[in-house]
């Protein structure tokens, strides 16, 4: 994968609400290419990362898109198999009653069904809560067939998410796309909202269009937030940062993106993010004192992190009015 500062798409344009299109320009190459860049060096080294913009920007945005790309290309970079474990763990625990539905049957078949017991190395046991007699199993192989019934289906069966050919135009030196992760959803990368809320970052996602070939679409629409398209999978998770809740159960994800300095800081605090790389994206314009909050609790991490060279690390190099910092947890 090229490196920000080098061609990151095959005469890639960029448009920006009320303007005209234009090349990529370098700062929206940099978030895009940093993106893939940090995902696909991901390691057991937890890293938290800060980086600031002159004002505010779409670069949480685009930097979720660059690692949703990496994650494209990668086989069995899905819910799959978290899927199954998040069923099996339901048996004996206070969630037992949450219900699961068959979405190959229709009507009262459909469910819904409660876990009744685990056989082990085989599967699990759902009694539908309506007819005691029938009864099924779920098996790793099967469990994409199974849904929450607050939560969007693991796989599409004869859909997919469109834009592949975009995907694959921004990111023509990345790894082929696994045709099979366009119509499976995916939670190991997560976007924070600003505080204001999930419109706040959506609207910044929804000015900027992009385009390769002829091809267009908005960023909002490209990053497949569950509320955000008409797909019925996603490949991003969301968090409202002034709600504080995920926009879908999901497994704990492996990198989160924070749009703002509150869901920066609320990405180190959040117990399910503790292990996952955080990526925060702050503007300078900020109140001082938000600035500073920001430097002390940086300081104050640095007990157990190591500063680091961010162009050591997966980052290309910065363009002009970006700055970075960049902590990876110290070795035992």
């Amino acid at each position: 994968m090229v490196k920000s500062g080098e061609s990151c798409g095959a005469f890639p344009e960029f448009r920006e609400e009320g303007d005209a299109w234009r090349p990529l320009p370098a700062w929206a190459q940099f978030f895009l290419c940093t993106g893939y860049q940090l995902q696909s060096t991901l390691d057991s080294t937890r890293r938290i990362i800060l980086l600031t913009t002159p004002c505010e920007s779409a670069g949480a945005a685009l930097l979720t898109l660059g690692a949703m790309r990496f994650r494209l290309s990668q086989e069995g970079a899905d819910d799959l198999a978290a899927h199954f474990f998040r069923i099996k763990a339901l048996a004996g625990t206070r969630h037992a009653d949450r219900p699961l539905c068959d979405i190959r049957s229709h009507g009262r078949r459909a469910g819904p069904f409660l876990v009744s017991d685990v056989e082990p190395d085989i599967g699990v046991w759902v009694r539908h809560t309506g007819m005691e007699s029938d009864r099924r199993l779920i098996t790793p192989a099967t469990a994409m067939n199974w849904r929450f019934h607050d939560e969007p289906p693991l796989q599409l069966h004869g859909g997919r998410v469109p834009y592949r050919e975009l995907y694959d135009g921004l990111f023509p030196d990345a790894g082929a796309i696994c045709a099979g992760n366009l119509s499976r959803s995916d939670s190991a990368i997560c976007l924070m909202t600003r505080l204001r809320g999930e419109a706040a970052t959506r609207a910044a996602a929804a000015e900027i269009r992009l385009s390769v070939g002829g091809l267009e679409a908005g960023l909002d629409e490209l990053l497949t937030v569950r509320h955000w398209a008409a797909e019925r999978i996603s490949r991003v998770v969301l968090f409202n940062t002034r709600k504080g809740e995920f926009d879908r159960h999901t497994r704990s994800p492996q990198l989160v993106v924070a749009d703002g300095d509150e869901a920066f800081l609320r990405a180190l605090d959040k117990p399910e993010m503790k292990l996952a790389d955080v990526i925060g994206v702050v503007p300078r314009t900020l109140e001082r004192d938000r600035l500073e909050a920001l430097g002390h609790r940086l300081a104050h991490l640095e007990q157990w992190y190591r500063r680091d060279d961010p162009l050591s690390d997966g980052i290309g190099e910065l363009p002009v009015g970006v700055a970075a910092a960049l902590l990876a947890r110290r070795e035992n």
